[in-house]
């Protein structure tokens, strides 16, 4: 992972962040939906499943990349 950032951080910061804060508004919106449709009990139980296949497959990703 250091060796993107050594590279070209910036070119790097210009690419992620707006992708970033499209996705994390995106992913804003479809919880609100998610919440409003199917209630808290269920929508906090799939974001919980969510969260870890997300966490697996970035751990994942990482120990491709070294």
């Amino acid at each position: 992972m250091n060796s993107i950032f050594n590279q070209n951080s910036v070119g790097f910061c210009m690419v992620v962040v707006p992708v970033a804060t499209y996705l994390i508004g995106t992913l804003a919106y479809l919880i609100r939906q998610l919440y409003h449709d199917v209630g808290p009990v269920r929508a906090t139980r799939i974001l919980i499943v969510m969260a870890a296949v997300f966490a697996y497959f970035g751990v994942g990703l990482r120990m491709m990349m070294q």
